[in-house]
């Protein structure tokens, strides 16, 4: 068994967006660059210095969120693998599953957690049959 870690980061959650710019000028926005060195910062917290992982990785990623405008979740996903990427594991090609999930909370309680492990590909198997059992169950 691989070992799991787990990475919070109170206070609203930045969804990646789209660059600015063109070509080798292109940038992200200064609040979602912080938002993506805070995710690293707390996942070099949560990792304390352990190796990278070097194979399959799975992600569950919880955003808790207020308001009338939540944002796309997707994006909210991209910006937490981006942060992790290079702490957790060399590339987000590495990442092999990803379960995303939003709920809505009180303003003061809005946070992102993140749930990182290594996976065999047996576990792998098993990730994606109970997905489909879940989905079958709706």
């Amino acid at each position: 068994m691989s070992d799991k870690y787990v990475v919070k980061i109170e206070g609203r959650a930045v969804p990646f967006t789209r660059h600015y710019g063109e070509g080798k000028r292109a940038y992200n926005s200064t609040r979602y660059n912080n938002f993506r060195t805070l995710v690293g910062w707390m996942a070099r917290i949560a990792i304390q210095g352990a190796p990278m992982l070097s194979g399959p990785v799975f992600v569950v990623i919880e955003v808790f969120i207020s308001g009338r405008r939540p944002g796309d979740l997707d994006n909210y996903g991209k910006a937490a693998l981006d942060g992790l990427q290079g702490i957790f594991y060399e590339d987000d090609r590495c990442v092999e599953s990803v379960i995303m999930l939003r709920s809505r909370c009180e303003k003061d309680a809005e946070r992102m957690i993140l749930r990182v492990c290594e996976v065999s590909p047996a576990a792998l198997e098993k990730i994606r049959g109970e997905a489909h059992r879940i989905f079958d169950e709706l």
